[in-house]
């Protein structure tokens, strides 16, 4: 998964860094620092981010250039709500 997928994956969801770190466990500055390419990804965050963005509906294609895919099975759910706790519906 490259930082632009992972950015598109985002972006599909709407999600912020910080939707996503809550959603998979791993660090919003982890994220962050990936997204612009100042580091790698360990392979167990690699693991926890795609697992999490398929159980939200996000498929990541590798074949070809790559890309997002969002499934019609996506649940209409984000990680917070207005008030920055989880289980919000998705706008």
């Amino acid at each position: 998964m490259t930082p632009a997928t992972l950015r598109a994956a985002r972006a599909i969801l709407g999600w912020s860094q910080q939707e996503l770190a809550y959603a998979s466990g791993v660090g919003r500055v982890t994220i962050a620092d990936y997204e612009r390419g100042k580091s790698q990804l360990q392979r167990g965050n690699i693991h926890l981010l795609v697992h999490h963005l398929d159980m939200a509906g996000v498929t990541i294609l590798t074949e070809g250039q790559g890309g997002v895919l969002l499934r019609s099975d996506a649940p209409q759910r984000r990680p917070f709500d207005d008030d920055g706790v989880g289980g919000g519906e998705r706008s």
